[in-house]
């Protein structure tokens, strides 16, 4: 059997508004989520929670990937005034 020791091809960007949609949709499904918990509706809770994960998965990915590039290569807008463009939360 043979192993792929090179780098897997990296994911295709994510584009922003693609990002706050996707976010939108983790609001709607975590407002479900609550609204099942409240009526104890378990089945519907965790089909809530399976559905959030995929979204969370692009989401890290691709603010990670973000956040990466931009460390290699800051810009002006990270940098304005002095600041960083991560102050203190990673």
């Amino acid at each position: 059997m043979e192993h792929n020791t090179h780098n897997p091809t990296p994911e295709p960007a994510i584009d922003h508004d693609v990002m706050v949609e996707l976010a939108a949709e983790l609001h709607r499904l975590t407002t479900g989520l609550k609204r099942d918990l409240q009526r104890e509706a378990i089945l519907p809770s965790l089909s809530e929670l399976a559905a959030m994960r995929p979204l969370h998965t692009m989401l890290t990915k691709a603010l990670s990937a973000q956040l990466a590039q931009s460390a290699t290569s800051p810009s002006e807008s990270a940098t304005a005034g002095g600041t960083t463009a991560f102050p203190g939360y990673l």
